[in-house]
């Protein structure tokens, strides 16, 4: 981890991309759906709200 953040290996300047070790990994298609993202971000803000 410390390598990818250090920017070691050719990762400088690199942003918004996933990793899996040292290499680079594809999105999962459940990430790239906008909808279950908005619904987890709701429900992430319920959960965790204050009473």
């Amino acid at each position: 981890m410390l390598r990818l953040v250090a920017g070691a290996g050719g990762t400088a300047g690199v942003t918004g991309r996933l990793f899996e070790g040292l290499r680079e990994a594809a999105l999962d298609p459940h990430a790239a759906d906008v909808d279950a993202r908005r619904r987890l971000w709701e429900l992430s803000e319920r959960l965790t709200a204050r009473p």
